[in-house]
């Protein structure tokens, strides 16, 4: 079972969890590797504190929140969870939300609750809300409503049996209040104008025995929030200073007088300290709600408040918290860190030098398209954000690390292609960095680049590479300066329109290098339904009387495969899946009418929102069923990588009242085991030397048991330390394995195996050679054979070492004169004989 979240994957590994949550578990029958949720909360987060759950031990800060109705990516986190930088955890389960949270002698307290390592225990019965709460002397104080305190705030404090009242006031239960300890006094702030009878209006100090006003005190308004920051004491509100007599949004107490911090038009229900600065949060109410479009979040800046930083957050934010030296805003507001087109609700924010992000090292935008090149995955969407790197809507991932491409783009990516070896990118775009680049662009390697003899003026939808051009279509009229309707070609460099093409069509493909498209498609021909064809002289339809939408349509060289919601006749039911296979078209009623093709291992697969099929040549067959939490989760691509099928999409949490659409990146391994990305590659060293023989595999198997890696020698496990021949071994249980000191004896074939709770997974094997080289063995493998005698063949037919075709160090030069020729290939024949090398 699950616990409480969709499981992270990545490099890092889960920390250790002291007593909060089940031991969890993943099925191997089901090996699905999900991605991290954005945190988003139902009713947003009311509370938030930083605790480090085992002080000087090694766990890092976590970000615990309370008062929130669920999180939708984590069904067992109610009322109260923390958040351990990769996942949501639950912290008990109280009857009763708490607020607010505090860390008191290094432990966590929740309104009138004190988490003991395994639940919640209230501390006394005395309260019934809890306003504000804070450490003094080493105790608990709280400013509070009591039963049978008529509605009223008091300042209570826990004894170790009871809480004692230490003021009452006369400000009602729901007006919000402050707590702070400055100069060893407590110091109260909230809408009261008497403390215990006395006539001191909304702050006041306590030094033990009595009750005071701050200084000559607040003539009018009410503080509400407090801080020690700098050796000072801030509070904000909307009040007025008796002396100086001066109206304020916040005020700064230096111990022996007021003065008046910044101008008043802002009214701050908190204020935290950022490197000795104050930063007040000030949501802005506009009568029917909080601003979805002011920050919340200033500082003081040039004697005015602005925006701590460009695109914080926005809305109804609520709290703001230290996190192992960086702000972190919690609340239910609209926005924070995310770029056009995105919206939707994000109920943390974290400040980190300058730039606010969202808390999840994660994507923070849909994926919309994946593409395989070079060893690499690339995915490509509505993201800024990809793990662990800025990747400005289209990012390579080797199945380890994440890095964007040059200077990414100013809008979203719908689509990708490769064509003569180059990738291309469609989207709603028409910059990257400084460069127009004009809803189409190329990869040179390092940067984009227009396309063509000019851009487009509309959006590209959909991409499909043929033999000799790249077709594309979408939602513009004109390409490279001419009147295209939709669709163009690129052949030479140059964009040209496909002649008899009036309008329409959704997404192409090239099936037997004859472009086909979703219809319907209006041609001087007339109206085409289903899928039109054009040959490069005609439009004709392979399905006549088709009607319904068509989401995808995949070639996999012999079949024409589509997916949607249609019908290929009018008589048929509306089919999810159906194929042509050149005169005919065949139904499948499979998945969710959404559905990815993808090949993987050798086998079709179709992947959508509810899990995943494969096609036998007969029939399909469910193998894995993907948990969703909503029905209007998107697949929008499938990529087969490292072993894996990879899922990319957006999700929209269950229970969150506005719509939000989260990214969406799972894997999925058959095996549960992960697939090798670099193998092992033979190696030749002389005596005395070290040699390093490496794997690469894909990472972020902690669901599953985490990858242990352990290198063998000639099928036997090896360990740390000296060798029998006198060499020394390390990173036996890494993806380096290192022979130090190496001797003739550490000759051998080596390998890896990777294995995790779900099985094991070998990798090649490659032979170390320690001494002379073995000079007719040309593809190092330990043995002369034909395989040898077919590099020797090309070689000698080429002759001369200094030609450019040769292979690098001309290898097969067995006499070393600067040409392959007879006399080498005798030396090679003595070899060969042999066979096997010393």
């Amino acid at each position: 079972m699950r616990t409480c979240s969709r499981f992270w994957f990545g490099a890092m590994k889960i920390p250790v969890v002291v007593a909060v949550a089940a031991a969890r578990a993943q099925s191997c029958l089901d090996p699905w590797l999900f991605g991290d949720a954005i945190p988003h909360s139902v009713t947003g987060i009311g509370c938030a504190v930083a605790w480090d759950p085992d002080g000087a031990g090694p766990l890092t800060e976590r970000l615990v929140v309370s008062d929130f109705l669920a999180i939708p990516a984590a069904p067992d986190c109610d009322k109260v969870a923390w958040w351990d930088g990769k996942m949501w955890q639950p912290l008990g389960h109280p009857a009763t939300p708490l607020r607010p949270l505090a860390v008191i002698a290094g432990e966590l307290y929740g309104g009138s609750m004190k988490w003991d390592g395994a639940a919640w225990q209230t501390l006394g019965n005395e309260l019934s809300g809890v306003a504000a709460l804070t450490e003094w002397n080493g105790a608990p104080v709280a400013i509070a409503s009591t039963w049978g305190g008529g509605g009223l705030l008091s300042i209570v404090r826990w004894n170790g049996t009871n809480w004692e009242t230490l003021a009452t006031t006369n400000s009602s239960s729901s007006s919000p209040a402050s707590l702070a300890v400055f100069q060893d006094e407590l110091i109260a702030v909230g809408f009261w104008t008497t403390i215990n009878g006395q006539s001191i209006r909304s702050a006041a100090r306590f030094d033990g025995a009595t009750w005071n006003a701050i200084g000559a005190g607040l003539s009018a308004g009410n503080a509400q929030s407090a801080a020690v920051i700098g050796g000072a004491l801030y509070i904000g509100g909307s009040f007025t200073l008796a002396n100086p007599a001066v109206a304020c949004s916040v005020a700064k107490w230096d111990g022996a007088a007021w003065t008046k911090y910044g101008p008043t038009g802002i009214t701050p229900r908190g204020i935290a300290d950022r490197a000795g600065t104050p930063v007040v949060l000030a949501p802005s109410s506009l009568g029917d709600g909080w601003s979805t479009s002011i920050d919340a979040v200033f500082t003081l800046q040039s004697g005015q408040w602005k925006a701590v930083a460009a695109d914080g957050p926005k809305g109804d934010v609520r709290t703001l918290v230290q996190l192992d030296g960086d702000l972190v805003a919690v609340g239910e507001f609209a926005s924070v860190a995310i770029g056009p087109n995105l919206g939707g609700k994000a109920d943390v924010g974290v400040l980190s030098g300058q730039n606010w992000k969202q808390i999840s090292n994660w994507f923070n935008g849909s994926i919309n398209s994946s593409l395989l090149q070079n060893g690499k995955a690339v995915f490509a969407g509505s993201f800024t954000q990809a793990p662990g790197a800025s990747a400005a809507r289209i990012a390579q991932w080797d199945g380890n690390t994440w890095a964007g491409m040059g200077s990414g783009f100013n809008q979203v990516v719908a689509a990708l292609a490769e064509y003569n070896g180059q990738i291309y990118a469609g989207g709603g775009f028409t910059k990257s960095g400084n460069s127009n680049v004009l809803y189409m662009a190329s990869w040179n390697g390092s940067a984009w680049q227009s396309v063509g003899n000019s851009g487009f003026d509309g959006a590209v939808i959909s991409l499909a590479a043929g033999s000799d051009r790249l077709y594309a279509s979408g939602n513009f009229v004109h390409a490279g300066g001419l009147l295209v309707n939709g669709m163009a070609q690129l052949v030479n460099g140059n964009w040209y329109s496909i002649a008899g093409r009036l309008s329409g069509g959704g997404r192409i493909v090239t099936h037997q290098d004859a472009l086909h498209v979703a219809g319907p498609v209006v041609t001087t021909s007339g109206t085409m339904n289903g899928v039109a064809k054009w040959n490069g002289v005609s439009w004709s339809s392979i399905s006549p009387q088709a009607t319904g939408t068509i989401s995808e349509m995949y070639s996999d060289g012999e079949t024409l495969w589509i997916s949607g919601s249609f019908k290929v006749t009018p008589t048929d039911p509306t089919s999810d899946v159906a194929r042509w296979n050149g005169a005919s078209w065949q139904s499948f009623y499979v998945g969710t009418s959404s559905g990815r093709f993808v090949k993987h291992n050798g086998a079709l697969y179709l992947v959508d929102r509810g899990g995943i099929w494969r096609w036998d040549g007969n029939a399909w067959s469910v193998v894995a069923i993907r948990p969703s939490g909503s029905a209007f989760d998107a697949v929008n691509c499938a990529a087969s990588f490292g072993g894996e099928i990879v899922v990319g999409g957006s999700v929209q949490p269950v229970g969150l009242a506005d719509p939000v659409f989260d990214p969406l990146f799972d894997r999925w391994n058959p095996d549960g085991v992960p697939g090798f990305l670099a193998q092992p590659q033979p190696l030749t060293i002389g005596i005395g030397e070290a040699a390093a023989i490496s794997v690469k595999i894909a990472q972020g198997y902690e669901p599953l048991g985490g990858a242990q890696l352990q290198w063998r020698k000639n099928s036997v496990p090896l360990s740390d330390g000296p060798t029998a021949s006198g060499g020394y071994l390390e990173g036996t249980d890494s993806p380096t394995l290192v022979v130090n000191f190496a001797a003739a004896g550490d000759s051998g074939f080596y390998d890896c195996v990777v294995s995790t709770d779900c099985g094991e997974r070998l990798s090649d094997s490659a032979r170390l050679l320690v001494g002379p080289p073995c000079s007719a063995d040309l593809n190092n493998d330990g043995l002369v054979d034909d395989a040898d005698f077919t590099i020797f063949v090309l070689a000698y037919d080429i002759l001369d070492c200094g030609a450019p075709e040769m292979p690098v160090g001309c290898p097969a030069d067995l006499n070393g004169d600067g040409f392959v020729e007879d006399a080498d290939f005798s030396l090679f024949v003595v070899k060969y004989d042999e066979l096997i090398c010393p």
